[in-house]
C-alpha cells in the first residue's frame, strides 16, 4: 500500500511539473505593461523566468523572451490578443538563455532586436544568435509615448547583465541582476562576480529610491517598492561579508 501510494505521489508531481512546463503566465501590471512567465527543469524543479511586454501606441516592445520556446507561438497570441498589436521590437539583458532563447525567432518574425554590446560579443563569442543592433553605453529608448532607460549597472549575476528603468511608473525591470524577494539562493553563479555584484546592487539602490515595483529576473515579483533589491544585497551579503 505504501508502495502504491508513493508512485502516486511521484506520478502527481510528474504531471504538476510538466503541466508547469508547458504553460504560460500572463499577469497585467497595468494596461500597458505585462508580465509573462515561463519554466524550466532546473535540478528536476519547475523554475519560473519572469520576462515583460509593454503596449505602445506604435506597437509592443518586448523584454527578453519565454525560457520554453515551445510556447513562443502561446507568448505571441496573447501579446495580440491583449494588445491587438504586433511586436516591434525586443531588448535582451544578458547572454544567458532564458533571455536570449527567443532571439532567432524575434528575428524571423521580423522584430528589431536589441542587446548591449558585451552580451553580443559573448553571443558571438560562443557563437549563438546575436541581436541585430546594439547600444554601448547606457541609452534612452523613446517608443511612441513610452520612455525606457537601459542602464548598465556593472558586473553582477553576468559581465553583460543590464537593467531597464520605466520613469513614468516607476518600475525596474531588474533581470536576473536582481532577485525575487522571496529568493533564498543567490542562484546560478557560472557567470557571477560576487563582489561586483553586491557593489552594482547598493549603486542601482541609490539610483532608484523610489521604485515602485521592481521586476526580477526569476520568480516572485509581487512585493512592492525595493524588496527584491533589498533582499538582493542580504543574499551577497552572506557571500562576501564585510571586512
Amino acid at each position: 500500500m505504501k508502495k502504491i501510494t508513493l508512485l502516486l505521489l511521484l506520478f502527481s508531481f510528474h504531471v504538476k511539473a510538466q503541466n508547469l512546463l508547458n504553460s504560460l503566465q500572463v499577469k497585467a501590471l497595468n494596461n500597458n505593461f505585462y508580465v509573462f512567465t515561463t519554466y524550466k527543469l532546473i535540478d528536476g524543479q519547475p523554475f519560473p523566468a519572469n520576462g515583460l511586454f509593454i503596449s505602445t501606441d506604435s506597437g509592443v516592445i518586448i523584454i527578453d523572451g519565454p525560457w520554453n520556446l515551445n510556447l513562443k507561438q502561446a507568448l505571441f497570441d496573447s501579446i495580440s490578443t491583449r494588445t491587438h498589436k504586433k511586436v516591434k521590437l525586443a531588448i535582451v539583458t544578458h547572454h544567458h538563455d532564458d533571455r536570449t532563447a527567443a532571439l532567432a525567432w524575434y528575428k524571423q518574425q521580423g522584430i528589431l532586436t536589441y542587446g548591449y554590446s558585451k552580451t553580443d560579443s559573448i553571443c558571438k563569442y560562443k557563437r549563438e544568435t546575436r541581436p541585430a543592433a546594439v547600444f554601448t553605453k547606457d541609452t534612452t529608448f523613446t517608443f511612441a509615448e513610452l520612455v525606457m532607460e537601459v542602464m548598465y549597472p556593472g558586473p553582477g549575476h553576468s559581465a553583460d547583465n543590464v537593467i531597464i528603468w520605466f520613469p513614468e511608473i516607476k518600475l525596474l525591470y531588474g533581470g536576473c541582476f536582481i532577485k525575487s524577494a522571496t529568493a533564498t539562493s543567490i542562484g546560478n553563479l557560472s557567470d557571477a562576480n560576487l563582489v561586483e555584484w553586491k557593489r552594482n546592487c547598493y549603486r542601482v539602490q541609490s539610483f532608484y529610491p523610489d521604485a515602485a515595483l521592481i521586476i526580477p529576473g526569476h520568480g516572485d515579483f509581487t512585493k512592492t517598492g525595493s524588496a527584491p533589491l533589498d533582499q538582493t544585497i542580504q543574499l551577497l551579503e552572506k557571500l562576501v561579508p564585510r571586512k
